[in-house]
């Protein structure tokens, strides 16, 4: 009986996912970013389909677009992110008047992520497609954790539990969000954004409208 009471499944170790730092690069090299000490614990993973993120996809670089036409990010706290490479190359545009801020390398034209346009919301969008996976020693799942949900998408019904477009997995992906967000304004990161310098962007944002505000309809980061 002793024996058998030492195999039970109490005894099995809780594992801690490991931190990692992600490297992640434009298409020439030029500009490089490292995310520091990324789990899945800390970083939201989707999939955005709106408007806005299409449009630009498609006047930068259509390949950044999946099969089902949305790009895909992982949100992390902008106190993780660094600019290890080409500072001087970073660019930034904005779609319309309330837009996000699109950040890009110059150097080659690479989207590279969003913000929103205040700096006061600990938040960064990174692309996903960006990250310089032959330098990753881990599976990339393992680092950022699986898909949470698809957004601002329009599918069909029986296709939305398979595909992570569902209420569920909003809800789920929003209860993660959340509280890491908080979390991140509590402690200051807000302050420590390689993109804002004393709340304002770090380099001339280009617009990309004109003075008549651009109808990107539906949801979404436009």
């Amino acid at each position: 009986m002793g024996t058998a009471a030492h195999s039970t499944a109490y005894n099995v170790p809780v594992t801690t996912p490991t931190p990692t730092d992600l490297e992640l690069r434009c298409h020439c090299g030029g500009v490089q970013l490292l995310a520091a000490n990324v789990t899945p614990a800390v970083a939201n993973r989707i999939v955005c389909h709106c408007a806005g993120c299409r449009a630009f996809a498609e006047r930068m670089d259509a390949r950044d677009l999946d099969a089902l036409g949305g790009v895909e990010r992982m949100q992390v706290s902008p106190a993780a992110l660094h600019i290890t490479r080409g500072a001087d190359a970073l660019a930034c545009m904005q779609q319309s008047p309330r837009g996000a801020l699109r950040w890009i390398a110059r150097c080659c034209g690479t989207p590279l992520g969003l913000t929103l346009r205040s700096a006061r919301v600990p938040f960064v969008g990174l692309d996903v497609k960006r990250v310089d996976l032959d330098r990753l020693v881990r599976p990339l799942d393992d680092v950022i954790g699986p898909l949470r949900a698809r957004v601002n998408g329009t599918f069909a019904r029986s296709e939305r539990p398979a595909l992570r477009a569902d209420t569920r997995s909003l809800l789920s992906m929003l209860a993660h969000l959340a509280p890491l967000t908080l979390r991140w304004w509590w402690r200051g990161d807000q302050r420590r954004s390689p993109f804002f310098d004393k709340g304002r962007p770090v380099v001339e944002v280009e617009t990309l409208y004109e003075a008549r505000e651009p109808k990107l309809l539906g949801r979404g980061c436009r």
